[in-house]
């Protein structure tokens, strides 16, 4: 069973990562659709206030931007 990400999951992810749809994958491949949700979790609830802080501040760009400059 694949995991499909929200909009929000893939906006949060895009704050750390810069392909939330490959991560996803590669954790549910390596760990399974159990854990793998359980990570997901994890990490979306632990950048999610520093994503919604630095939207909030304007001019946000997300990993691949940041790479990019």
């Amino acid at each position: 069973m694949a995991i499909t990400l929200t909009s929000r999951q893939q906006l949060v992810l895009r704050h750390v990562i810069i392909n939330a749809e490959d991560w996803i994958e590669h954790v549910e491949t390596k760990f399974g659709t159990e854990i793998a949700t359980a990570m997901l979790a994890q990490k979306v609830a632990r950048y999610e206030a520093d994503y919604d802080a630095k939207v909030a501040a304007g001019s946000y760009k997300d990993r691949l931007d940041r790479e990019i400059d």
